[in-house]
């Protein structure tokens, strides 16, 4: 009975380890989600001070540059989502309310969002 003895205690020592080890990948992988989690809301908030930022430039007034140039790029992204949007109404047989700027059937008298006359 010794060899099985000794069988089972081995087994049982194997099942321990590979339990512990189970545990410590869970752990280290719920670890790497909550940063990851941590990362993006950063991310998120850097974003929020930039479009902040921004709305509070005059470009005129901006002597940097990079600063100048960047701005120049995020209005002309501006541009060309707006231009990419009024495109998409156009397909979908809609017209840009101008007051809210939603989407309306192009045979609406009001906007259907704002109650804007059209």
């Amino acid at each position: 009975m010794g060899f099985f003895d000794d069988t089972i205690e081995k087994a049982k020592d194997i099942f321990e380890v590979a339990a512990k080890k189970t545990e410590e990948v869970a752990t280290v992988g719920k670890q790497k989600y909550d940063i990851a989690s941590l990362k993006a809301k950063l991310s998120k908030n850097y974003e929020a001070l930039g479009m902040i930022y921004f709305n509070k430039l005059d470009i005129d007034n901006v002597e940097d540059e990079q600063t100048r140039f960047t701005i120049m790029r995020i209005r002309e992204n501006l541009k060309d989502i707006e231009k990419a949007n009024d495109e998409l109404l156009k397909m979908k047989n809609k017209k840009v309310c101008p007051k809210c700027k939603a989407g309306v059937d192009t045979k609406s008298a009001y906007c259907n969002a704002c109650g804007e006359k059209l």
